[in-house]
């Protein structure tokens, strides 16, 4: 499953390396604050003090697709 990190924009490297330390993933998609990860266990998300929240990714779609 896909989840997607809204980081704290206080530091928001300090905050990617935390989500990639705590997840143990080195695959991953950033733009701007939101960090998008694949994972199987969610368990040890609880620890992470400079993420704001965490949400299932659903689905992807484009703008041009959204208009239709």
């Amino acid at each position: 499953m896909k989840y997607l990190f809204l980081l704290s924009k206080e530091n928001i490297d300090l905050a990617l390396e935390e989500v990639l330390a705590v997840t143990n993933t080195k695959d991953y998609e950033i733009k701007d604050k939101v960090l998008l990860i694949s994972l199987e266990n969610l368990k040890s998300l609880k620890r992470l003090a400079l993420t704001k929240s965490v949400h299932q990714l659903l689905f992807k779609a484009s703008k041009k697709s959204l208009n239709k």
